[in-house]
């Protein structure tokens, strides 16, 4: 199915829009329009989880004044690991010669913690506190400062060729 995905681009970017592209130019697009369909697939993991979390402790009515944002990084923690794994063995597979897998992992997790936990909190706590955006919204607007920060650091420390 990729292969045919992949021919559809070539003939849009190459006969559609005449554009001429070297191979390691596509190749790095299609790495990103990858990472982009795994990021996308994660957002959406992320968001059932926290929506799943948030719902169940507004039910219970355990943690009232940070539901939203324990809910938050559950749904981050758990989407990390749907990311790594497609990462690892579809996006960033030359990545592979970076090391043992488990070194990605932790690198993975510590660069998602910088943007996933850290930077989310601090933009959660301004979208729903300060600007008083919903708390269902507010994570979908982090996307478009963690999206790319996140395939920067993917792409350059996580899943390095040595």
């Amino acid at each position: 199915m990729w292969n045919q995905f992949e021919n559809l681009l070539k003939f849009i970017v190459y006969r559609v829009m005449h554009i001429k592209l070297h191979d390691e130019t596509w190749e790095k697009l299609m790495q990103f329009v990858k990472f982009s369909l795994v990021g996308f697939s994660n957002v959406i993991v992320s968001y059932v989880f926290y929506l799943g979390f948030f719902m169940i402790f507004k039910l219970v009515g355990i943690l009232p004044d940070i539901d939203y944002l324990v809910a938050q990084l559950i749904g981050y923690v758990l989407s990390i690991f749907w990311s790594f794994f497609w990462n690892w063995k579809y996006v960033f597979t030359d990545g592979q010669g970076a090391g043992p897998w488990y070194m990605a992992l932790i690198k993975s997790f510590l660069a998602y913690s910088f943007t996933g936990v850290f930077l989310n909190s601090i933009l959660l706590v301004f979208w729903v506190q300060i600007v008083g955006i919903s708390k269902v919204i507010a994570p979908m607007l982090n996307l478009i400062i963690n999206v790319p920060v996140n395939f920067l650091i993917n792409k350059f420390w996580a899943f390095r060729r040595k």
